[in-house]
């Protein structure tokens, strides 16, 4: 018989004493009511070795375990062990009856939080095959036997965790910043394996924990952030398992990026017109699966690029040459739903056909002399940036445009008090008849504009 290691020695002790107090305890109850065992561990793949990081700092010492039933717990502190290839518990001594795990955390040596399971309707709770409350029963005089599936919780906030199945793999964690002109910036990152969207979090402007499934040979990241250019990368498992004590920096290229819809009619009017200075080449990442474009101009004029998409409103970047950018332009079967343009630092035109946003706005240095919007729906338009602004024209049918026509007037005036500017065109189709004049004869008489409102 091969002789037991000191680890497994005290292991065992400890599940006889358990046992034994569960006996006394039973024997000195007056109602003898029928009780259980419950015992809770944890696969030592999921802690490191368990024998030989029994003193590191990810080492499992306590879990904090709370349980619906009848015999509730509210995180009572529940010594762990290792044994063998597993952490395993003290037995907890419950009546017998139908339970849930309510909460279970893992604790170190120091009573720090180093892994934790999660619940559901939490940031994590893609993770895990079956959110908790997770379900089970005590027969009296047997012992049950659970594995919560954790997650390395390394500096994640208490909210991002939720409940489990009976999972094994852990679910590791793993740095990851975004980074554009050399400063953190928001974005959005999808995590997808084996042609499986995995998840999805947003990256604040800092250095972000993502919590990604294990299980997966390579996984393809893939960051959206306005202003930026799509970023498409994939990595193995290897590499990830850098990014435990190195942060992955994510280093994203200026763009023009938009969302769009496009319309029913695929064989035309879904293109942008782009008007060039000079010769350039562009690279256009349509999104999702679709392959990347390269266009290539040789000298100043108009392009076309054309869309065959559906109708899934994706995330669209075009990087490259912007400086030669002068004139944008879209058609009426693709419908832009946002935008972001400041990369564009030359652009002088911009034309919208049937826009349909939440904000148009623009950014102080805005180069932008003529605004041309025909149709659609805009919540909210400021202008007060436009600072070189001289042509103004809005086209849209009564009712389908979200700004008041004055407001629009009132914008435009307010802005030519901080920044004038002479001799300007406003065109403001279909007024709607007893709106407020006033700021369109401001515009007109003091700084010398020609202000059509549709009625003349």
């Amino acid at each position: 018989m091969a002789m037991l290691t000191p680890t497994q020695i005290s292991a065992w002790l400890i599940l006889i004493v358990s046992a034994m107090s569960v006996s006394c305890d039973e024997d000195s109850q007056e109602d003898l009511e029928l009780k259980g065992t419950l015992n809770l561990s944890i696969p030592g793949s999921q802690m490191g070795n368990a024998e030989g990081r029994a003193h590191e700092a990810s080492a499992a010492t306590y879990v904090l375990v709370s349980l619906g039933g009848p015999t509730a717990l509210t995180m009572e502190k529940i010594n762990v062990y290792p044994f063998e290839a597993t952490y395993i518990s003290e037995s907890i001594a419950l009546l017998e009856g139908e339970y849930q795990l309510l909460d279970f955390i893992v604790l170190n040596e120091q009573d720090e939080v180093i892994y934790a399971a999660p619940k559901e309707g939490s940031e994590l709770e893609a993770l895990v095959d079956q959110p908790l409350p997770l379900s089970f029963n005590i027969s009296g005089d047997e012992s049950t036997s659970i594995q919560p599936q954790v997650v390395r919780t390394l500096s994640s906030q208490p909210s991002q965790f939720g409940y489990s199945s009976f999972g094994f793999e852990i679910q590791e964690t793993y740095r990851v910043a975004a980074f554009g002109n050399g400063t953190f910036v928001e974005a959005d990152l999808q995590i997808w394996a084996e042609g499986s969207l995995l998840g999805t979090e947003t990256l604040e402007a800092n250095t972000n924990q993502v919590a990604i499934a294990r299980g997966y040979d390579s996984y393809e990241l893939v960051v959206e952030a306005p202003g930026f250019a799509r970023y498409h990368e994939t990595f193995t498992s290897n590499d990830l398992e850098s990014l435990q004590s190195v942060p992955l920096v994510i280093n994203l290229t200026p763009a023009l990026t938009f969302k769009a819809r496009f319309g029913s009619n695929e064989s035309c009017c879904r293109k942008l017109f782009v008007g060039l200075t000079g010769g350039t080449t562009l690279y256009v990442d349509y999104g999702g699966s679709l392959p990347k474009d390269t266009i290539t101009a040789p000298g100043a004029g108009e392009i076309e690029i054309e869309f065959n998409l559906n109708n899934a409103e994706p995330f669209i970047s075009i990087a490259g040459g912007l400086d030669k950018i002068s004139r944008f332009q879209t058609d009426y079967e693709l419908t832009i739903t946002q935008m972001d343009i400041l990369s564009l630092v030359n652009l002088k035109t911009l034309m919208l056909l049937g826009p349909n946003m939440a904000e148009l706005s623009f950014n102080n240095g805005s180069p932008i002399e003529t605004l041309d919007l025909f149709g659609g729906y805009i919540d909210t338009l400021d202008i007060s940036n436009l600072h070189k602004l001289t042509s103004l024209s809005i086209s849209t049918p009564p009712g389908q445009y979200g700004t008041l026509a004055q407001t629009i007037s009132k914008m435009l005036y307010e802005s030519l008090q901080e920044h004038p500017r002479q001799n300007g065109w406003l065109s403001l189709d279909f007024f709607t008849p007893g709106e407020d004049l006033t700021y369109m004869d401001l515009i007109k008489n003091e700084y010398g504009w020609d202000v059509y409102d549709g009625t003349w």
